[in-house]
């Protein structure tokens, strides 16, 4: 079993404006990188994720509210829920303390014949 307290947690940013502090570890990756587990967190704030990626999530420590920038789907991520962004999807993340989740994500690579 991984002890998720051991795993050093390293700053990140997607590279939007006026971001919250963010923190990531990436703890396995496949060999041909298309896949990746890891663990993010985010302090209180705001971002935009365009996925280029599928990205499944199991949220362990707070709370984050998300609205589909396409569809206007709404709807409130907590402690213990698991969902899936789909590749495409637009998101707005507003996170009013803290949030942390594992992820695994699937990035679809083209192959040329």
């Amino acid at each position: 079993m991984i002890n998720l307290d051991m795993i050093h947690l390293n700053d990140f940013s997607f590279g939007g404006k006026d971001e919250p502090d963010q923190r990531l570890s990436i703890t396995s990756t496949s060999d041909c990188g298309s896949i990746q587990q890891g663990i993010w967190e985010s302090g209180p704030g705001e971002i935009e994720l365009k996925f280029s990626w599928y990205e499944s999530i199991f949220v362990l420590e707070g709370s984050a509210h998300l609205e589909n920038l396409k569809t206007n789907q709404s709807f409130v991520l907590n402690q213990g829920d698991l969902v899936d962004f789909q590749v495409g999807s637009h998101w707005r993340w507003t996170i009013p303390f803290h949030f942390k989740k594992i992820f695994n994500i699937v990035e679809l690579k083209e192959t040329r014949a």
